[in-house]
């Protein structure tokens, strides 16, 4: 039984490798290529975004109070944005906070100085005091990721 467990633990810390960044590297030469990657917001060079060939939205409002509010409504507001980038820009994802808020977004490219909406739609059955939600709205955009936020104060009915 001993020699058994011997044998195991032996077999198990001698089978064990560790790979080192050189060792990654050898084995991905010329397999990968960093022009696999172009993303002309990670380049260190390029401190003005201005000259950058790549969308961005400009948000009327990211913030949305709707101030006190009777348990059980659903109220919505729409966020109006605009690209003012010189590329069209794809929204790939909008994601709340919480199931009780719903981001309605639209799936097709924006195009450089087109203006469009994303509707937020809040269900306040069983949420009490103060709350505040957020969209996380996944873009093709610089910057990538953009925040809004819907904030309301519930009173039970």
């Amino acid at each position: 039984m001993k020699f058994s467990f011997v044998l195991i633990l032996s077999l198990f810390l001698f089978s064990c490798q560790s790979s080192t960044d050189a060792d990654i590297e050898k084995k991905l030469a010329g397999k990968l290529s960093a022009d696999l990657v172009t993303n002309p917001t990670s380049l260190e060079t390029e401190k003005d975004n201005s000259l950058l060939e790549i969308g961005q939205l400009t948000f009327k409002d990211t913030v949305h109070e709707f101030g006190r509010i009777q348990e059980g409504e659903i109220i919505q507001y729409e966020f109006s944005f605009t690209n003012t980038g010189k590329k069209h820009v794809l929204i790939t994802k909008a994601e709340a906070s919480c199931g009780c808020t719903i981001p309605t977004y639209p799936k097709e490219p924006i195009a450089p100085n087109e203006s469009k909406n994303i509707k937020v739609e809040f269900n306040s059955s069983g949420k009490f005091g103060h709350n505040e939600k957020t969209v996380d709205i996944t873009t093709n955009a610089l910057p990538s990721v953009y925040v809004l936020k819907i904030i309301a104060d519930i009173e039970k009915k």
